[in-house]
């Protein structure tokens, strides 16, 4: 990596990863029902501008309508590789 580059990732992870958002991640990963949770889109959109894309991946698929959608067969994930009719 450029020097500027490690620069500019040094500076966004200090001024702009908060690790509290891997915490409250988890918190809402715990609950029943985390898109009901005020915290729950916040916390998506910190973990997506981070660059945390494997926690904000898996906060999105516990929201009740991404697993309602799976487990009628419907989501269309990037596993799916069926073509449209």
């Amino acid at each position: 990596m450029c020097p500027a580059g490690e620069m500019l990732l040094s500076w966004w992870q200090r001024h702009l990863c908060d690790p509290q958002d891997e915490t409250e991640c988890s918190r809402l990963l715990g609950s029943t029902a985390p898109e009901a949770d005020a915290a729950y889109w916040p916390t998506l959109r910190a973990l997506v501008a981070q660059g945390k894309t494997a926690a904000a991946r898996e906060l999105l698929q516990s929201h009740a309508a991404l697993r309602a959608a799976y487990a009628s067969g419907g989501a269309g994930g990037a596993d799916d590789h069926t073509q449209p009719s």
